[in-house]
Formats: structure tokens, sequence, C-alpha cells
């Protein structure tokens, strides 16, 4: 199905380093759905029912067990074809999961092409929904252990990522070269908090401007500058919504040049994140 951008909502679930993930358990009686993006990463497994997920060109059938990914700032939608339709969804802050944690690549199966993201193996399946009814009983304590959470969170990516992985290598936790080689931009991102001009991202990642620009937006699905402005302008409006710092203090944090300036990101912004 292709995307019709006049129809995709946009969230914003305001995570950062002290809230890194914000896990959704959803039950879908009726055959509705919608289209959205966001900044945040997701993964989400079906529990019961079936539901038909939607990116740009592609539409994916899943079932119990199964799974899905979305990169960040990706159209995706879903429809529900067989109700009842329980889902467990994980919002995750990017940077946590960036991190090669282990030596192993977490990023990977958001980032590959919707056809090649690794899927939970009919062996698996079973595997996969304990662990998920391990995240509801999780969810339903009256104080929720996000730690265990994250766990289970890596735990579940481990688990449906491994076999794309072994068919392509006996060593699971290699780095792909292509995804390694724009990581040192994506920590100055992460890091910094300020304006990166597009040569020094290309000089960190040891490459020609050129050559970064096309490497990082066939892999990001966003160009480097863009990317790395919607991360501060984000960053720059959580802060402005939860702190009682002043709005010159938060341009200050982010690298803009002075109030005026991020004031005028943050009212052409308003309500895209």
């Amino acid at each position: 199905m292709k995307v019709d951008s006049n129809l995709v909502q946009h969230f914003y679930y305001h995570l950062d380093e002290s809230k890194p993930i914000e896990v959704l358990h959803h039950i879908h009686d009726q055959q509705n759905g919608w289209f959205d993006m966001h900044y945040e990463l997701e993964m989400g497994i079906v529990l019961s029912g079936k539901m038909k997920r939607s990116y740009d060109g592609v539409d994916l059938e899943l079932g119990p067990g199964e799974v899905w990914f979305c990169n960040m700032w990706e159209p995706h939608g879903f429809q529900i074809t067989g109700t009842p339709c329980e889902v467990i969804v994980f919002e995750i802050f990017p940077p946590i999961i960036h991190h090669n944690l282990l030596n192993y690549n977490w990023l990977l199966p958001f980032t590959l092409n919707v056809n090649e993201r690794p899927q939970s193996t009919a062996q698996d399946r079973n595997e996969v929904l304990s662990m998920t009814a391990s995240v509801k009983q999780e969810l339903e304590r009256p104080s929720k252990d996000i730690v265990r959470l994250q766990l289970l969170m890596f735990e579940l990516i481990q688990l449906v990522s491994r076999n794309a992985n072994n068919k392509s290598t006996s060593k699971p936790s290699v780095v792909p070269s292509s995804q390694h080689r724009i990581a040192p931009a994506m920590e100055l991102v992460f890091r910094e908090r300020r304006f990166i001009p597009l040569e020094e991202a290309a000089k960190a990642c040891a490459m020609s401007k050129n050559g970064f620009a096309q490497l990082f937006n066939k892999l990001m699905r966003a160009t480097f500058p863009k990317f790395a402005l919607n991360y501060r302008i984000r960053g720059a409006l959580h802060e402005h919504s939860h702190s009682g710092k002043k709005l010159e203090a938060i341009a200050t944090d982010w690298g803009f040049t002075d109030a005026s300036h991020l004031h005028k990101y943050l009212n052409k912004n308003k309500g895209s994140f």
C-alpha cells in the first residue's frame, strides 16, 4: 500500500535518557487502523488475531508470535484483519539502542529494507509469545520495573534477529560495515546537542561529504541535516514542555543561535513531534 503523507499522524512519546522506552498493550476489537510516524524506533509483537502492517509500497501480514520493526521517521500503518487482535508495542528512544551493547548491532532490524527485516521463525514463535506474556505481567504490576522491561525488549530483539544474522555470518555480533560507518555521525548528534555541519559528520566517519550523505540517506531514510535538526528540535521541545528553563537557556543547550532562532523552529514544527 502506498502511504498518503496527508493521512499520516505524527506521534511524540516524550522519551529521553531517564525514560527510554514506552511499552503499550492494545486489544483491537474492530477492524480499524491508521498511519503514523515518529522519532522513536518501534518494535511490536502480535499476541492474537491478525493484522496487516503497511509501509511505503510494502504490506506484511502478521499473526500470533510475529513481529514488526519501524525505523525513525518511517511512515507506517496497520489494518486489523482478524479480531480480537492483541499486540504489545515497544516505543524506543534511539540513542539507547544505537550503542552496540555487547558488540551486537541492535539497530540492524530497524534499518534494513522492510522485506529484509528479521521475523520470528515458526519454531521461535512460542518463545516470543512466552516472553511477551512476561512483558504483560510486568505492565500489570502497580509499579512497573523499567529495567526488566528493557531487558525483555533486548531479549526479544536478539531472539528475532539472530536468525537473520546467522544466515550471513557465523558471528552474529559482527556489525555490518555500512551501519558501522555512519555510527560516529550518529554519536555526534546524540552526544553534542549542537549544529553539526555535514562536512564534520563525514569527517568523523572518514568518508567524503557526498559519499557520507548518500549512505546516510540510504540507511536512515532521511538526510543527515534533517535527521540532526529534527533530533535537536525534538529535544528542545521536550525540555521546553517539561522543565522550568527559559527559552534562551534551552536554545543554548541545543545549539540554536538564540531564543528567537529556536522559537521559529518550535512554531514551525509544533504538533509534528
